[in-house]
């Protein structure tokens, strides 16, 4: 959910409500969504017409006033957080900012503030400025801008309306206008912030300044980058029961051969996946070369390879057999266990693919000894080809 701005207060009628909410679409609104039609009216909380919106445009991107949000689940949530703001939180006499708030009703940041009226109870209307958002984080990153611009538009607000009283306690004292208030029915439920202020465009002004807040992408939610983890080793538990069956050289020769990048063939591809899914994904399987062949003969594996092993095999391949062969390691911790050793040796591989030169130092602070070399070769060059 991105972020949405809006502006709730205090009805007498309807109780805390939100008036104007202003948020960020694709494309210009083209119907009224049927809630929007339920959403209660009366002076007090007269704004925007419940059948028009105020839109703005730039570079394809539509920021879109209404009275209420044109999503009926936002609407609710928006709802919910202006009765917090207004009748739930205290925040002391002349109001403030408080953040509140849940991954699943939203995160809250709210102003809220007193505007002055000499027919009001208290002679002052409680309003809010509300931003609700679905990124917790990314909202209080931004804490000092948004709460500076809530600020400025809140004091300019009351700055108004406190002109408009003072013009009225001039001309009729707040006893005299109560006592009018109260033989008019027209203003029983309150007067509209235009007339709080005397500024007749003043929702058009608010439009502009939510629009500004939107447009810095303050409130636009950023969706987690989540790297996608380059190996996975689903079939481990088929590997372990495929190095039971094969003789344990014949094993290591197909072994080592994946880990170095010597071409390996067989008929059963289903085999030649459980060794593979040992490389990170978007390797690439060498197709040319002298290839070491897996072949069945009477239901026993053998391994057709006229290389030979060295001495010292590659420490990925003996972590690797020793996972296998392990009595202590269970099945459902295999996965796991190949998964995390294959992944730390893609990392050495990225270590050391960034480098032009490298020197033996390095190589020790890594970990990396002679033996390692033919997998780090062929590791290091998919590496930068990535």
């Amino acid at each position: 959910m991105d972020g949405i701005v809006a502006l709730g207060h205090f009805c007498e009628s309807h109780g805390p409500i939100v008036i104007l909410a202003t948020q960020k679409t694709d494309c210009e609104p083209q119907e009224k969504p049927p809630h929007i039609l339920n959403s209660p009216v009366c002076e007090a909380c007269k704004s925007i017409d419940l059948e028009e919106a105020v839109v703005s445009e730039d570079e394809n991107v539509y920021y879109v006033s209404s009275r209420i949000p044109l999503k009926e689940d936002v609407a609710f949530l928006l709802k919910n957080a202006a009765v917090r703001s207004i009748s739930c939180e205290e925040m002391g006499k002349e109001g403030g900012l408080m953040y509140f708030g849940d991954d699943q009703r939203g995160h809250v940041v709210t102003y809220t503030f007193y505007v002055a009226d000499s027919q009001a109870r208290g002679f002052k209307r409680k309003y809010c400025l509300i931003l609700l958002s679905g990124d917790r984080v990314h909202l209080l990153n931004h804490w000092r801008h948004i709460t500076k611009h809530f600020e400025v538009i809140a004091s300019d607000l009351k700055e108004k309306a406190l002109k408009v009283n003072n013009l009225e306690q001039a001309t009729c004292s707040q006893k005299a206008a109560r006592q009018a208030s109260q033989q008019s029915t027209r203003s029983c439920t309150g007067r509209s912030l235009q007339e709080l202020t005397g500024v007749s465009s003043i929702f058009l002004q608010i439009h502009m300044w939510f629009v500004y807040l939107l447009s810095v992408n303050v409130m636009e939610e950023i969706k987690p980058n989540i790297l996608e983890v380059p190996i996975s080793c689903n079939g481990a538990i088929m590997l372990r029961k495929l190095y039971k069956e094969i003789s344990n050289r014949d094993f290591k020769k197909v072994l080592y051969c994946f880990l170095t990048g010597i071409k390996v063939e067989s008929k059963d591809t289903e085999i030649l996946k459980l060794f593979q899914q040992l490389l990170p994904k978007k390797f690439k399987l060498p197709q040319t070369g002298e290839a070491c062949v897996l072949v069945k003969e009477n239901d026993a594996w053998k391994v057709n390879w006229k290389g030979n092993l060295p001495l010292k095999l590659p420490t990925l391949l003996n972590l690797i057999e020793e996972g296998l062969n392990s009595e202590n390691l269970p099945d459902e911790a295999l996965e796991s266990y190949l998964a995390s050793f294959s992944y730390q040796w893609y990392n050495i591989s990225c270590d050391i693919a960034c480098c032009n030169v490298y020197s033996e130092e390095l190589l020790k602070v890594l970990g990396v000894h002679k033996y390692d070399m033919p997998l780090l070769s062929y590791w290091t060059t998919e590496v930068r080809n990535l």
